[in-house]
């Protein structure tokens, strides 16, 4: 006789969506996952699951991974076989916690590159499925699609066990075209921001080295904010009422100091501050510290000799910090010392069109960082928009800049000929012998 040893309702979502997944153990110890529809209209989405699973053991698709096999019980239930392995964010996670930052990129970019590789089957056109389930959006053309698309192979569902790599959950499977691109920024997303201990991992450029534009990640945050409106049909999860109804509780440590303390602000309204002996910044050697209502700042912050280089991240979303003081030691820092990710900057304005704004400066010695900042938000869209303005400036600047390198080499040119060599020496003569006005 089977035993429940675990149970998830997923019922905040809506009801054709809508399941019970149980976890159940029998007599000798063996171990079963099952999957329940909770209503009538739930039974399509098992179905959905199963003619996946049943379709990839006839073919290819998975041909790297495999996939938890799945069986119809007689009660209408859908068995899984319970798996053994250890999550690929658990062993990332690891690999962080002992330094092995250049092996974590690499184990998420073959992963990646794996996905890519078994999605060639058709170009991206936009589609009414995928408008229903993500959205009117605007995306470049020539993106590579499969075709089938299993956007939820975030890293928690591989289980790995000894050489063999298995997908456990294949609930949201599509079979419209939906960019690679788009599962491989979930895949980035939810394991960077999932966990704050991650958070450092920010600054690494995963989106770009996967070849994920600034652009498109944009539109593919919207895509999931739409996707998961889909899921939830206007409800929301019981995790989001607290921070609906309250500001939210954060707990602010100082490690620098051994301070902490229960913040009544959202997650966004505080300035993350990083230090490193190095260029490698670790959620470990960290602080943070409230900006108060009115999006000003002001803290000394204490720093080491072997800590001296610092990254302020100032929220998560795009902004305009006004620098209003920066001093170490007393003295003040030089605006021109500070690198970062902005796209412009006004005296001791910067403007960052991106999420997770961030900048560095590295210190002489040890001593107190003095920091007095005011942000003010930005919204996606304006952001956009600026940035798309910047961009054009910045294409328009480069093309005034070789026009003025072309005419200085055309001007180099006329003075190294015979004629203009000529005329140059008659000049100095008939000045000499006063032949011309000053």
């Amino acid at each position: 006789m089977e035993k429940i040893i675990y149970s998830k309702y997923s019922n905040d979502r809506r009801r054709e969506f809508a399941i019970r997944t149980d976890i159940c153990c029998d007599d000798k110890g063996n171990k079963a996952v099952y999957k329940t529809a909770m209503f009538p209209e739930g039974k399509q989405h098992l179905n959905h699951m199963y003619n996946y699973y049943a379709e990839s053991k006839k073919s290819s698709t998975c041909s790297e991974m495999g996939l938890a096999e799945c069986s119809w019980e007689t009660d209408g239930r859908l068995k899984f076989e319970y798996l053994n392995g250890t999550p690929l964010d658990e062993i990332l996670d690891r690999l962080l916690a002992e330094g092995e930052s250049k092996k974590v990129e690499e184990i998420l970019l073959e992963y990646i590159e794996t996905i890519y590789k078994n999605s060639c089957d058709c170009e991206f056109n936009i589609s009414e499925p995928f408008k229903t389930v993500f959205g009117d959006v605007e995306l470049p053309g020539k993106l590579q699609c499969g075709r089938y698309t299993n956007i939820d192979m975030i890293l928690p569902n591989v289980l790995i066990e000894g050489t063999e790599k298995k997908l456990i959950d294949y609930e949201w499977v599509f079979d419209f075209p939906i960019p690679a691109h788009y599962v491989a920024f979930r895949i980035l997303y939810y394991y960077i921001y999932s966990n704050s201990k991650r958070k450092a991992l920010s600054g690494w450029n995963l989106y770009e080295k996967a070849g994920i534009s600034s652009e498109e990640a944009e539109v593919y945050l919207k895509m999931e904010n739409h996707f998961q409106e889909y899921i939830l049909n206007g409800r929301a999860k019981y995790n989001q009422l607290y921070t609906m109804i309250t500001p939210g509780i954060e707990a602010v440590v100082d490690k620098q100091r051994g301070i902490q303390e229960d913040c009544f602000l959202k997650p966004d309204r505080l300035l993350h501050v990083f230090f490193s002996k190095d260029t490698i910044f670790s959620e470990e050697e960290s602080a943070y510290y409230r900006f108060s209502q009115d999006g000003t700042i002001k803290v000394r912050i204490p720093v080491t000799r072997e800590l001296k280089n610092v990254r302020i991240d100032p929220g998560e979303y795009p902004c305009v910090l006004n620098i209003e003081s920066l001093r170490f030691n007393g003295k003040i820092i030089d605006a021109d010392r500070i690198d970062g990710n902005w796209t412009l900057r006004a005296k001791q304005k910067f403007f960052f069109d991106a999420p997770d704004p961030q900048m560095v400066v590295c210190l002489e010695s040890s001593g107190e960082l003095e920091l007095q900042f005011q942000i003010m938000d930005v919204s996606q869209g304006g952001a956009k928009f600026l940035g798309k303005q910047l961009k054009f400036r910045d294409k328009k600047i480069d093309v005034l800049r070789k026009q003025l390198e072309e005419t200085k080499r055309q001007l180099h040119a006329i003075e190294n000929t015979k004629t203009w060599k000529m005329h140059e020496k008659c000049s100095r003569i008939l000045t000499k012998k006063g032949k011309i006005n000053e």
